[in-house]
């Protein structure tokens, strides 16, 4: 069919009616010509849904989904099935793409015949300044056969080096069959590191990978991004999608390594949430032991090796070991918290 679409764009959004048009307005805009914009409106309460609705109207490459509240994952996976294209990318709804960003990268695949195209993106802070590029430890390039095992090895963080290739779906298109099959079957209730549960086991699937070292993803840092209430459930999420990287020793370098990334996820998906959520400190600590206390916590931290920890890193595992500290912790944590933002203010006078 001639006028069959190339690339499916999925776009999950809540609540995002104040960025939700610089969104769509990039991914419009690109360069390169034959996609769909597929937007899941997962149960907006603000006017999100009319925006895409609006869309809708206006432009024929943009569809629409509307369905009751069930997260992130969900709401992909609700895309991902409604996808025509033979590639599909994703675009949080809050971020923005550079209008080249796929006339980059689409034509990898036929010209490499690569399974995934991958680049870098930018962090941007609520101003509009780039906070910092994301390194991924790699060279731009083509990654095949035995260079496989050069990508699988960045594909987790470590304690001495923690560049590594994520496992958000932002900066990576896929072929649609390999991501079809594998929402299909997954876990729809994962609220966080769902990126990292599907999107490296997608990526182990693949026979080649092309890096482009370019950051066409605008990835916004926003000041309200955790607000919500920490749930006893996000422990089970960290170990669902830290899972994928047991039986991969071989390839990742040793056991030793899978629990340094393991401790990784941890620090940043669990007990870093706990810390930034709007909670009292009483709440913080009660989470916080609860958290520490769980054995396969445990087990994590006492394969560590204490000599590679780096300041932060060791706190947290001084924690788990010794099970004391907890408040004094979070007490530092704040203090921390309060400096940042005085530091903030005597810049912005200056």
């Amino acid at each position: 069919m001639e006028n069959a679409v190339e690339l499916s764009v999925v776009v999950p959004v809540y609540n995002s009616a104040k960025y939700l048009p610089k969104c769509i307005d990039s991914i419009l805009g690109q360069t390169y010509g034959n996609f769909e914009v597929i937007l899941v409106d997962d149960g907006s309460n603000d006017s999100s849904g009319e925006i895409c609705d609006n869309y809708n109207i206006k432009d024929s490459r943009v569809s629409v989904i509307h369905k009751k509240n069930a997260g992130a994952m969900a709401a992909v996976a609700d895309g991902v099935a409604k996808a025509n294209g033979k590639y599909i990318a994703f675009v949080d709804s809050d971020d923005w793409i550079e209008n080249n960003m796929y006339e980059v990268m689409m034509p990898l695949f036929s010209v490499y015949g690569a399974d995934c195209v991958m680049c870098t993106y930018k962090n941007v802070k609520e101003d509009g300044s780039i906070s910092d590029i994301a390194d991924m430890g790699i060279s731009e390039g083509l990654y095949a056969g035995e260079d496989m095992n050069k990508f699988f090895y960045r594909m987790i963080p470590d304690l001495a080096d923690k560049r590594y290739i994520g496992g958000t779906r932002i900066n990576k298109i896929f072929k649609a069959e390999l991501l079809k099959r594998l929402y299909k079957h997954c876990r729809k209730d994962i609220a966080i590191s769902e990126d990292t549960y599907i999107t490296h086991t997608a990526l182990f699937s693949c026979a080649s990978v092309y890096y482009v070292d370019k950051p066409l993803y605008a990835y916004l840092r926003r000041s309200d991004s955790i607000t919500g209430t920490y749930k006893e459930r996000y422990l089970e999420d960290w170990a669902l999608s830290t899972s994928i990287y047991d039986g991969l020793t071989n390839i990742l370098g040793g056991e030793e390594r899978c629990f340094e990334a393991k401790f990784i996820f941890l620090e940043a998906n669990v007990l870093n949430f706990i810390v930034r959520t709007r909670a009292s400190l009483k709440q913080k600590s009660e989470w916080m032991k609860n958290a520490i206390a769980d054995e396969r916590v445990v087990k994590v931290a006492y394969v560590l090796p204490p000599e590679k920890l780096k300041r932060n890193d060791k706190f947290l595992y001084d924690l788990i070991i010794n099970r004391s500290g907890v408040m004094r912790y979070l007490l530092y944590r704040e203090l921390r918290k309060i400096v940042y933002k005085l530091k903030n203010r005597l810049r912005i006078r200056k």
